[in-house]
């Protein structure tokens, strides 16, 4: 119990002090006193807590063959223990790959549904499990889960996303997140079994850690094909999204807004949507006063709008105020090259957009023109440094083709 109580320190646990001493093997031996409940809820609680710290810490662990027997307590007749052993599991399952690996390995995700299961699994456990179920089916050290091992977890998971608790239904939203955030089969995979409804639900929640992973899943399917955005579209999910722009949290901000990038970055009805629900007016205010991180990604999601909408739409969008000095403006280095290009793409079709109403007769002069260079369009281009070779000669070609005086523009070094 003294153990367990220094370890308790919410503030700079003494993790490595406790090492030091070379206890852990013998923590992790009293892990196997099945005829004394009580001091393996106490070695796992320690256990526990160690895991909790630093990667090295956790291996000591892991090392020492804390392992399988955390595994097989998951299933011990004292309730306590269950309990612990399942948090032990969750700190070492998200602390790496291997780890993850191991315990799934091991029949980890079956173990843990089965006492999930149970009629008499207390409310403590479920939210270990689901925490440790969710770690399972993350993403670590850039190696993506084994999602054919982790699926039989899935249709509890989705009961899971209406539980009373919120943290239960923070790690089951999160677990959605993850799977969807590296293979677009699994994305298929998950709405099939009907879980986007649910997901899109949870946008309305007024806890920002619902909220998140929420958003993190519906961006993961809009950022897939068209047909999976077609799905949380008739979802009403702009909606949501349009809601989400208001947010007092700007973090939220900017996730709304990396999902309507990938929205506008759809098809012509797609990107209809959007300016149907008046929102680029709401994104181009974001680019002018949001936090640096915010801007980029209202600035995505107008520029993939410009870029994929027809004649119509690139009119409705010009006419918006203040949308063409706004892009403009983030013609600065600190947009990264990638962001710089599709300004450029956007500016070429706005200007291509204006020759066409010039031969149309619907426009007397080239105003746009006019506009890009009266808002420093033209002085913010010849200011880019350490853009790449594949922009800049985007970015020339623009100028000389617009502009026809690219010799009077003195780009900066590019890498």
């Amino acid at each position: 119990m003294f153990f367990r109580k220094l370890l308790s320190n919410d503030h700079h646990p003494p993790i490595d002090l406790v090492i030091s001493t070379g206890l852990v093997p013998r923590f992790v031996s009293f892990l196997n006193y099945d005829n004394c409940p009580s001091l393996q809820y106490e070695a796992a609680w320690v256990i526990t807590n160690i895991a909790s710290g630093t990667k090295e810490q956790t291996a000591v662990v892991i090392q020492c063959g804390a392992l399988p027997i955390l595994l097989r307590l998951i299933e011990s007749p004292d309730v306590g223990v269950r309990e612990q052993a399942s948090w032990a599991l969750g700190n070492i399952a998200g602390d790496n790959a291997q780890s993850r690996d191991d315990i799934i390995n091991a029949g980890g995700v079956e173990l843990i549904l089965k006492q999930l299961n149970k009629e008499d699994c207390t409310s403590f456990f479920q939210k270990n499990g689901v925490w440790l179920l969710s770690n399972l089916c993350r993403t670590r050290d850039d190696q993506p889960t084994d999602f054919e091992r982790v699926k039989i977890c899935l249709p509890y998971m989705l009961q899971m996303l209406q539980d009373s608790q919120e943290d239960v239904v923070t790690d089951a939203c999160w677990c959605f997140a993850f799977i969807t955030d590296y293979n677009k089969r699994n994305t298929a995979y998950i709405l099939q079994m009907g879980v986007l409804p649910s997901i899109v639900q949870l946008l309305s929640k007024s806890n920002s850690k619902v909220v998140t992973p929420a958003l993190r899943t519906v961006g993961n399917v809009l950022a897939g094909d068209d047909e999976q955005t077609q799905q949380c579209l008739n979802l009403n999910v702009v909606e949501y999204l349009g809601n989400l722009l208001a947010s007092s949290n700007p973090l939220i901000v900017k996730e709304a807004a990396w999902c309507l990038s990938n929205i506008t970055a759809g098809t012509v009805d797609q990107v209809q949507v959007v300016i149907n629900y008046d929102l680029i007016p709401v994104l181009v205010e974001l680019i002018r006063s949001g936090r640096s991180d915010v801007q980029k990604e209202a600035c995505w999601a107008v520029c993939n709008a410009f870029c994929g909408g027809n004649m119509m739409q690139i009119g409705l969008l010009v006419s918006v105020e203040d949308a063409i000095p706004a892009i403009s403006s983030m013609l600065v280095n600190e947009s990264g090259s990638k962001l710089i290009s599709i300004i450029i793409d956007s500016l070429d079709r706005i200007l291509v957009y204006e020759k066409f109403m010039m031969q149309n007769g619907n426009l007397q002069s080239a105003v746009i023109t006019q506009m890009l260079s009266d808002c420093g369009c033209l002085d913010n281009i010849e200011k880019l440094e350490a853009i790449d070779e594949s922009t800049y000669e985007k970015t020339k070609d623009f100028i000389e083709r617009h502009f026809g005086f690219e010799d009077e523009i003195s780009f900066n070094d590019i890498n």
